[in-house]
């Protein structure tokens, strides 16, 4: 699970590859860079239960449920989907979790996660800004409060619940404090025990400085969680990273952005997936155009994979969130969408427009193939929610889409072509004689990703036909699917039946005319 944060905390699920290109509100549409266009499926959310309450800086979405929050909510909203996700959901208000605090200026709602049944709404404020944590979970539908967290050594001005993040049952908050009285700046991690929530352990930074703003933002997947500290007063702003073993967690590595950029808030955000984390810096290049920074982890190191930029815009890095295949972010006006190609990230999609006019993506969370964002001007009741998914009804489109990630024929190498069934373009392409020397197996090249790929697509595939049941072009493409599938399992068995030797298969045949496609020995055609 992961965080963005941007002024506040938002809690990620796991991200499945966005197949639609969002279409912002008031029409525009996004210009993928390297799939087809596909138009979005909007919905706008009520903005809470009270109208006046409307300003909008945290959301979290898992699966069908969506928590959104702000500065001094009464109430947190909780929305479900109604309805299957890629056939036109409608979201419907469940429930309003009201703050039982009772203090004016708790800043309830200011950051929000949510895991599963369990969502946690943060009122740094409380308590002369020493700050709490509230928890509540769903039974049958129903919320209810299940705890309230507080900081065992908590102080005035620690500012508790700055940003939260949940994965299953560890909690963990920021308090980065207010620069005056904390030192060392902290982030706390708190699990559940049974039916109760309990403090598992203080975080700190080994190197910690006044001032560094550690605990500004946080996230966490699993037994590993990051800690932005997005103000150092020494030479680079940085992230850490903490590892739980048992009941222990740990400072593995504290993660840099290898330059030194002044003031370019390394840290503002952060986001953690499995062996992969992203870390914003808004303010780092030439007119505050902003960076992301990627890091892999090997054998328990993390090292610094790629920096991420774009041109024409500023403040890159506001908001992060990492998935298996895909990286989204905000700028000041616009969400990026980056792609995994096994190698490094590209660019896949931005949105045309700005969204609603005068307004900017203040928040942001994904969960699978639907994206949603909090929009803001920085007015105290202002700013729609809005959830985007693909839409399936675009039968050209989607068509367009998922061939895009069967068959990439553009492979330079085995790993740098992740389509599903790349075999097709490495053994039998037109480049196949140089890359031939390199195979020694089909499982290179037709392993469980590629067969969850293929999978993906195909159920893609049956969404779309549900909504345009005489689709010639998806028709075909379910076709082909199912074709390309039983080849490859064919040869993956010609395979276990060869020896080394001849399972590099024969030479192939040059290739016909474009307009036709060309046949392997046995006469099954390999391109259509």
């Amino acid at each position: 699970m992961k965080n963005l944060i941007f002024f506040s905390c938002v809690e990620l699920k796991q991200v499945g590859l966005l197949l639609g290109l969002l279409t912002m509100v008031g029409g525009g549409s996004v210009q993928g860079s390297v799939l087809p266009e596909i138009v979005a499926y909007q919905y706008t959310l009520t903005n809470g239960p009270d109208p006046y309450q409307n300003f909008c800086s945290t959301v979290a979405i898992d699966g069908d449920t969506i928590v959104f929050g702000g500065y001094d909510y009464e109430v947190v909203p909780i929305y479900v989907r109604q309805g299957v996700p890629w056939a036109y959901p409608s979201w419907r208000l469940e429930a309003a979790l009201p703050y039982s605090g009772g203090q004016n200026g708790s800043r309830f709602g200011k950051a929000v996660a949510l895991s599963g049944s369990v969502a946690a709404v943060s009122a740094p404020g409380e308590d002369g800004d020493r700050g709490a944590v509230y928890l509540y979970e769903r039974n049958n539908g129903s919320w209810a409060l299940q705890a309230r967290m507080v900081a065992s050594d908590r102080q005035a001005y620690d500012y508790l619940g700055n940003c939260v993040a949940l994965s299953g049952d560890t909690l963990v908050a920021g308090a980065p404090g207010q620069g005056t009285v904390r030192y060392p700046e902290a982030a706390y991690v708190f699990i559940r025990q049974g039916t109760n929530w309990v403090q598992q352990q203080k975080l700190t930074a080994s190197d910690g400085a006044w001032g560094d703003h550690f605990g500004y933002a946080v996230a966490i997947d699993g037994d590993t969680i990051v800690v932005g500290a997005d103000e150092r007063d020494t030479s680079t702003n940085a992230a850490y990273v903490f590892v739980r073993q048992g009941t222990t967690w740990t400072n593995q590595q504290k993660l840099t952005a290898g330059e030194y950029v002044a003031s370019d808030t390394f840290g503002t955000a952060v986001s953690v997936q499995g062996n992969s984390i992203a870390v914003g810096a808004p303010y780092n290049g030439s007119g505050d155009s902003g960076a992301i920074y990627t890091f892999r982890r090997t054998n328990n190191v993390w090292s610094l994979k790629q920096k991420l930029t774009v041109a024409g815009d500023s403040y890159l890095g506001q908001v992060v969130s990492l998935g298996d295949e895909l990286l989204a972010a905000t700028s000041q006006q616009h969400i990026y969408v980056f792609a995994w190609d096994g190698l490094e990230w590209t660019q896949r999609s931005r949105p045309s427009d700005t969204g609603p006019r005068g307004f900017w993506p203040y928040s942001m969370a994904l969960s699978g193939d639907t994206i949603v964002v909090g929009w803001n001007n920085g007015e105290a009741a202002s700013g729609p929610v809005v959830t985007y998914a693909p839409n399936y009804a675009d039968d050209s489109g989607l068509a367009a889409a998922v061939r895009g990630r069967l068959y990439l024929p553009s492979a330079q190498g085995p790993g740098k072509d992740s389509s599903a069934f790349r075999y097709k373009d490495l053994l039998y392409g037109p480049d196949s004689n140089g890359l031939r020397a390199q195979v020694e197996s089909m499982t290179n090249f037709y392993g469980p990703a590629e067969r969850a790929l293929a999978a993906e697509a195909e159920a893609d595939v049956w969404r779309g036909l549900a909504l345009n049941t005489t689709s010639v072009a998806l028709g075909n493409l379910l076709l082909d699917i199912y074709y390309d599938r039983v080849v490859a399992e064919s040869l993956l068995v010609r395979n276990r039946l060869a020896d080394a030797d001849t399972a590099r298969f024969g030479p192939p045949l040059a290739p016909p005319a474009p307009s036709g496609g060309f046949l392997i020995a046995n006469e099954i055609p390999l391109y259509r």
